[in-house]
């Protein structure tokens, strides 16, 4: 029997999708899931641009950055805020490109720390098929998944999401249940114990 799935809905492009990721990638060290991460490109038109920004939307993305500064330093990251709102479709597809060889979660683990630190451009074609390149995913027929699968596969992705009242990121959705946010995964783990899939390895787990 297959293990329960925990879909992890991520955005390249949200610090807290950033801030949760290992500890949800290793949820199966601890519980018997799988955990299966997804792309879902939030629509941040209400971010704006700098110039039409109010004082007020300043001082939030100020404090949201200052506060994802303090997580990700707990945890050995740097995250620097980006130069502006990046278009996140070639890495998404690329992401699920990647998948296709289960080199997702290499692509991810370079990709990440690099844009954060303002080192990738996750618009420009090159740096992203070099990337592909890199972690064993040939790239020789991205342009042509880009241009056909890959629109229809993240289109049923954020289909599903939306079905499943997904509206932001980083959302973990378990047999139904949401939840929501980088400090929720505690929460998760709780719900997943009182499911009674805490491995029995796993300090803290019932014993049967």
């Amino acid at each position: 029997m297959s293990a329960p799935i925990v879909a992890f809905y991520f955005d390249i492009r949200s610090p807290y999708s950033y801030l949760a990721r290992e500890e949800v990638l290793t949820l199966g060290e601890k519980f018997a899931v799988a955990v299966e991460p997804l792309p879902y490109a939030l629509a941040m038109e209400a971010f704006g641009t700098p110039e039409s920004r109010s004082p007020r939307d300043m001082r939030k993305l100020k404090y949201i950055y200052a506060d994802v500064r303090r997580s990700a330093k707990d945890r050995e990251l740097i995250i620097r805020s980006p130069s502006k709102v990046f278009d996140p479709h070639l890495a998404h597809a690329a992401f699920l490109y990647a998948r296709r060889v289960r080199r997702e979660r290499t692509l991810y683990d370079r990709l990440l720390p690099a844009f954060w630190n303002r080192a990738f451009d996750i618009e420009n074609m090159d740096q992203i098929t070099a990337l592909l390149g890199d972690i064993g995913a040939n790239p020789d027929g991205f342009q042509d998944y880009l241009g056909g699968a890959a629109n229809q596969e993240l289109g049923g992705i954020a289909n599903d999401a939306e079905s499943a009242g997904v509206f932001g990121v980083p959302t973990f959705v378990f047999q139904g249940e949401l939840f929501w946010g980088a400090d929720r995964v505690e929460v998760l783990k709780r719900h997943l114990e009182t499911a009674g899939l805490a491995r029995a390895d796993t300090p803290g787990a019932p014993i049967s």
